[in-house]
């Protein structure tokens, strides 16, 4: 049951170190195809991303066309 809440409050939280625990869970397949889709879409809420934030979802291996979509001024940093 806490793992759950853990999970469902990390794109909340909307920090470096919450999109990186994210990717850490997505790559080592700890979580399933729904979550994933749901942490994706979460992404676009993210008020300010910051440059480490683009870096964790670059090192994720995500389509840099995707992260164009979800940060569109953002992605002159990467």
């Amino acid at each position: 049951m806490f793992r759950q809440f853990y999970r469902d409050a990390l794109p909340m939280i909307g920090t470096t170190a919450s999109v990186s625990v994210m990717r850490s869970l997505i790559a080592s397949q700890q979580v399933t195809d729904r979550e994933i889709d749901v942490w994706l879409t979460s992404l676009a809420f993210i008020k300010n991303p910051t440059r480490d934030m683009m870096r964790e979802l670059k090192v994720c291996h995500l389509d840099i066309c995707l992260i164009s979509v979800l940060y569109p001024m953002q992605i002159r940093f990467l």
